[in-house]
């Protein structure tokens, strides 16, 4: 028992050596990629994701000629706060409104008919035309939410002016139907008005509770680990079928051949990690704490996992390359590292949950928005020996057919 562990223990002391003679190879390797994933997570946060989603919301008058009250009305209407932070009002014509639309000039046509106002007080409730374009863009989709809103607001006060008028026809008290529409109006002229101050600014982002750059930096570091893995390819290149059968008569099986490339890549992947760690501290995007070591130990374990299965599991140096390439960016998209999930159909968000990638991403999104749980490190661990245990299988059926 003794020789066996002192063998070993000889076995991974040579595997630590091999790995230390292809560290600069590896740093080289690893250089290059940070490189890239920087350079593409820099452009992606600009390209997909830009400081605002919709402009301002460029919205044409119709009115009727010599219509005074609707003049003011909607001069009134187009100098509410509500309208003013959103939408921008010109007055036009029929025919420049529809040519201005059609250009793309304008997000939406209002054509106010004659009388209007008259009616909305005598009960006639002559509707506006509202004319979208035929490819509606965001902004004509918000447009028409708030038209429809304040319709709804419309149909309320009117549905209550009218219930008024009838209980004061019924009750015989047709002198106060004046002074009672009067105090309704002022009622609802002052909820509606200012509904403004119903709402809460709250910024919706694709990102969620992260900044953009702390998306893309995630999504970055975690491919870049994985993809070091082809750099590290030297490292666990697949062993021939004699010298497997020579560590096997000394007692050193698949699992514990697997265990030993499994902590060589754990180490390069340490390496790489804290190094990345330790900029992101010195440019204050990061704090150092005890947190953010266990995060990055459970994560390069993982990651090594991961790499030493697919190199076993494909069972050549070159299949392996493609299928870590192929398996990071797959994954990773999935997961929404690429295009935020909130992009992606549900099926793939739902896949995302289980693919230990999204994993790797949601530890660090937690230990950043200070919400880290022991689950969100128990699942890497879970990944880190499922993987391994692949592995070894993997290595034990391909040794069994040389």
């Amino acid at each position: 028992m003794r020789i066996k562990m002192r063998m070993f223990l000889v076995y991974l002391q040579l595997e630590l050596k091999k790995t230390c003679r292809k560290l600069p190879y590896f740093i080289g390797g690893a250089v290059v990629l940070a490189f890239l994933l920087g350079t593409i997570a820099f452009s992606a946060s600009n390209m997909i994701y830009g400081d605002s989603v919709a402009g301002r919301i460029q919205i044409g008058m119709v009115l009727p000629e010599k219509d005074e009250l609707a003049e003011k009305v909607m001069y009134i209407l187009g100098e509410m706060d509500s309208v003013q932070s959103i939408c921008d009002l010109r007055y036009v014509d029929l025919e420049q409104g529809r040519r201005e639309m059609e250009q793309g000039e304008l997000s939406a046509l209002i054509v106010v008919p004659d009388h209007m106002i008259e009616g909305i007080i005598d009960g006639t409730n002559t509707p506006a035309t509202i004319i979208f374009p035929k490819s509606t863009g965001i902004e004509a989709a918000i447009f028409k939410e708030l038209a429809d809103s304040g319709a709804q607001i419309l149909g309320i006060a009117q549905a209550a002016i009218y219930a008024a008028d009838n209980l004061c026809m019924q009750y015989d008290m047709m002198d106060k139907i004046y002074r009672v529409n009067g105090d309704i109006n002022k009622m609802f002229l002052n909820y509606s008005l200012p509904r403004n101050t119903y709402f809460d600014d709250y910024q919706v982002s694709v990102t969620g509770d992260l900044t953009t750059l702390q998306f893309y930096g995630i999504s970055a570091f975690v491919l870049f680990l994985l993809l070091c893995g082809i750099p590290a390819s030297m490292i666990v290149k697949k062993k021939n079928g004699v010298l497997q059968q020579k560590l096997e008569m000394m007692g050193i099986g698949s699992w514990k051949q697997t265990f030993c490339s499994l902590l060589s890549v754990t180490v390069l992947l340490l390496l790489a990690a804290f190094l990345t760690a330790a900029g992101a501290c010195v440019f204050g995007f990061l704090e150092w704490s005890l947190q953010l070591f266990a995060v990055i130990v459970l994560i390069c374990l993982a990651a090594a996992s991961m790499i030493v299965f697919i190199y076993e599991f494909c069972g050549n140096r070159m299949a392996g390359v493609m299928g870590i390439f192929l398996c990071s960016v797959g994954m990773l998209f999935i997961a929404g590292g690429i295009v935020p999930s909130v992009f992606l159909p549900g099926g793939l968000t739902k896949l995302a949950g289980y693919l230990p990638v999204s994993w790797m991403m949601d530890a660090i999104r937690r230990l950043l928005t200070s919400s880290l749980s022991v689950w969100s490190l128990f699942r890497l661990f879970v990944a880190a020996a499922v993987f391994y245990s692949g592995a070894s299988l993997a290595q034990r059926w391909n040794g069994r057919r040389l």
